[in-house]
């Protein structure tokens, strides 16, 4: 199940309190595990603290401080009056091709405005209460990150996971083996969990390491 934001100009305890209240609506039974990519991390965390799920996955995180796609602070704050002066039907465009040529993956200019206002918003430094809160709990946990992200360096992950407690950690160049797939998977059977970092990876791997985040859920549902 995908939690998709109506809208993108709540706070970040409005974002929260949907989340809870789509699940308390839901009332989904047995084994769940939270999932979040990038931005969504925060909400992941967070909600994992809340509920104590039996798992939780976190892909390309943004760690606890400034990181490349939000830095200068201002910058975001700029961008997103200049939006506002302009207009949506000429600031739409501008936005979409300020932020395709950085790298972003965005559809259209609306997409792109979002994208601004949701890592603007990011609490970020926010966050260590939760992790603190996860290491208390028995949630499996399951964190990747790659090398080559465009927007949060390598450098700001490896601090942060300095604060989790429990977690296995794996370097790795580019692939990984069947071999090497199956000892991550391995660990989930009497640790927490895994943090698994691929030099070469990039800011996508809920695309490019689909099939690890897949088994690795497999893995955490069945221990």
């Amino acid at each position: 199940m995908r939690i998709t934001y109506p809208g993108q100009r709540f706070t970040n305890v409005e974002r929260q309190r949907f989340s809870e209240a789509l699940l308390d609506e839901l009332e989904i039974p047995g084994k769940i595990i939270i999932m979040g990519h990038s931005r969504g991390c925060e909400n992941a965390l967070i909600t994992t603290t809340h509920r104590n799920p039996h798992g939780l996955v976190m892909i390309n995180p943004t760690g606890l401080r400034i990181h490349k796609g939000s830095r200068p602070k201002g910058k975001l704050e700029s961008l997103n009056f200049m939006h506002k002066q302009l207009g949506k039907k000429v600031g739409d465009p501008v936005m979409y091709q300020l932020l395709k040529s950085v790298g972003f993956k965005i559809k259209d200019g609306a997409e792109a405005v979002a994208v601004i206002r949701s890592i603007q918003k990011c609490d970020l430094e926010k966050q260590l209460d939760h992790i603190l809160k996860l290491n208390e709990m028995p949630t499996k946990t399951m964190i990747t990150f790659g090398g080559r992200d465009h927007l949060i360096e390598k450098e700001i992950i490896f601090e942060s996971l300095q604060k989790y407690q429990g977690l296995k950690h794996f370097n790795f160049k580019s692939e990984i083996s069947d071999f090497e797939k199956d000892e991550i998977l391995d660990v989930f059977k009497n640790q927490k969990g895994v943090s698994v970092f691929v030099a070469t990876d990039n800011h996508f791997q809920n695309k490019k390491r689909a099939d690890l985040l897949a088994d690795g859920v497999k893995s955490t549902l069945s221990h």
